[in-house]
């Protein structure tokens, strides 16, 4: 909605307004929320809120639920839209890892969730010889490896047609550095496929 986004708590049993019904917005921002994608509870009173701004720009903000205020607001400054994908809680310390894609690219973040800023930022632009589009669709935390895994999708040719796009893993270190990309040229994916790969 043009307006912001309205957030309420539902009970396990499908009752709605259980002590919370409250209209996010960006405020004060200039950008009103489009909609929003995805919500980590934080602490015993905050959320972290993912989503689209309605001028396509792809936003990221601690919500005091006691309050109904914004901690703070981060919006990339990466030009054009963009499509927010997941947001992944840190194992360990106050982060939050997002995952988007913009321009037929995989764009990594890693925010400090204590002020709202920016870590680091990946840009996974896809194989050699393939300027189609990348796609990332999940995101999750390999503990023992101490590496952020990405799973998606890649094209391996200029074209977006479905007999070049095949599943994709990124391997990507905590400090934003790629260690691996593995993609699987025999596993042949349509379009619509690749939107649903998840990290298991």
């Amino acid at each position: 909605v043009s307006n912001g986004s309205y957030i309420k708590k539902v009970s396990k049993t499908g009752g709605i307004n259980v002590g919370m019904s409250q209209t996010f917005n960006l405020s004060p921002t200039t950008s009103n929320v489009n909609y929003i994608h995805s919500t980590i509870a934080y602490g015993s009173n905050e959320m972290i809120i993912a989503g689209k701004t309605s001028g396509g720009r792809d936003f990221l903000t601690r919500y005091d639920r006691t309050a109904g205020a914004n901690v703070w607001i981060y919006i990339p400054t990466t030009v054009g839209a963009s499509n927010i994908s997941k947001i992944l809680k840190a194992p360990a310390g106050d982060f939050v890892y997002m995952l988007s894609n913009a321009s037929s690219n995989i764009i990594v973040r890693k925010i400090n969730l204590n002020g709202g800023t920016l870590v680091w930022e990946y840009t996974y632009t896809g194989a050699a010889g393939g300027s189609g589009p990348d796609t990332g669709t999940d995101i999750t935390f390999d503990a023992m490896a101490g590496q952020i895994l990405v799973c998606g999708s890649e094209s391996l040719s200029s074209s977006s047609a479905s007999t070049s796009i095949v599943p994709l893993i990124l391997k990507i270190s905590p400090h934003g550095t790629l260690i691996d990309s593995v993609s699987i040229p025999n596993e042949i994916v349509s379009s619509s496929s690749a939107n649903n790969i998840l990290c298991l």
